[in-house]
């Protein structure tokens, strides 16, 4: 375990939500406390270090990519995500920030709280985010509330319409 993580995880693991950590680059758990073994479907820590995570999406990959962009400055997201640990849905509210490692690489943290959907709910939401094609939702003063991947590689983290409009001195024309 990495000397940062062993600092940490008497505390961490105490907690009664799942927090894990993850390595993008590698595509593996660097840690879980107990109740993201029981998240993750895990009988022990040894075994969700030892699982291979680079059977994800491309869409997977690249929502990770994005994370680590996003938290990079010692920010965070907070997104829905669906795992799928032993094949069986879990759909998470997840808090994610990027832990920088003594190596010098960076990880990502994440803490999470378990969402209790209807499967149909569940199979809407992961369409959406699967998707190729752009998708985003506004609110009334075009800031994004919701984003999917394919949205976010076209558009990086501009997130207001009007500054993806062709001409966005029209944007206030649109809106009235």
């Amino acid at each position: 375990m990495l000397p940062e993580i062993a600092a940490v995880r008497p505390a961490w693991d105490r907690l009664k939500r799942p927090v894990w950590v993850f390595d993008q680059a590698h595509l593996r758990t660097l840690y879980a406390n107990p109740a993201a073994l029981e998240l993750w479907d895990a009988p022990t820590l040894e075994d969700i270090l030892a699982r291979d995570f680079s059977d994800q999406s491309e869409t997977a990959r690249l929502r990770g990519e994005r994370l680590l962009a996003l938290t990079a400055d010692g920010g965070q997201a907070t997104e829905r995500w669906t795992f799928y640990p032993r094949g069986r849905p879990m759909t998470v509210d997840t808090v994610v920030s990027t832990l920088r490692l003594e190596n010098g690489g960076v990880a990502l943290l994440l803490e999470g709280m378990s969402v209790d959907f209807l499967s149909d709910e569940r199979r809407a939401v992961e369409a959406l985010r699967h998707a190729s094609t752009a998708i985003s939702l506004f609110d009334a003063r075009g800031h994004a509330l919701f984003t999917n991947p394919a949205a976010w590689n076209l558009y990086g983290e501009n997130a207001r319409l009007a500054d993806r409009l062709a001409v966005p001195a029209q944007y206030d024309a649109l809106m009235t």
